[in-house]
């Protein structure tokens, strides 16, 4: 038993009726949701009916990441740590990254933020960190 327009139609339906649709050939449809409410109703509806989908993750689910630059190479990370907790991002992630080409002695860190954390744009603003000017990327 294939798939025809009407069964598409009934089974999108039973999820949400807020969705714009295009064939895309290959016997593949696109869906974009209005909203959240739907993205997610529709969602569990194709679960339920056992249909194969793909999705894309949406920005409030992904993890954010940013690198500072302009620390100094010695061990920073406890007072790193400190002193983001300090802002407001005290469940931020820190890795030191390796740097082949840097003659400086200083050293880039990751800093990962959590999914639904405090936003990067926030962080983007911090112009000073453990008493060293930084760059953040």
């Amino acid at each position: 038993e294939g798939w025809t327009h009407t069964k598409i139609i009934d089974t999108i339906s039973k999820g949400t009726n807020k969705y714009h649709m295009a064939y895309k050939g290959n016997n593949k449809v696109s869906l974009q949701c209005h909203d959240v409410k739907a993205f997610t109703s529709l969602k569990a509806e194709l679960l339920a009916v056992n249909v194969p989908y793909h999705t894309f993750s949406r920005k409030e689910e992904r993890t954010a990441k940013v690198v500072v630059y302009g620390l100094p190479d010695s061990d920073m990370d406890e007072y790193l740590k400190e002193e983001l907790q300090v802002l407001g991002f005290d469940k931020a992630e820190i890795s030191k990254l390796k740097s082949k080409t840097s003659k400086t002695q200083t050293c880039p860190y990751l800093i990962t933020l959590p999914p639904g954390s405090a936003s990067v744009a926030k962080f983007k603003q911090i112009k000073y960190l453990c008493n060293c000017v930084v760059q953040i990327q």
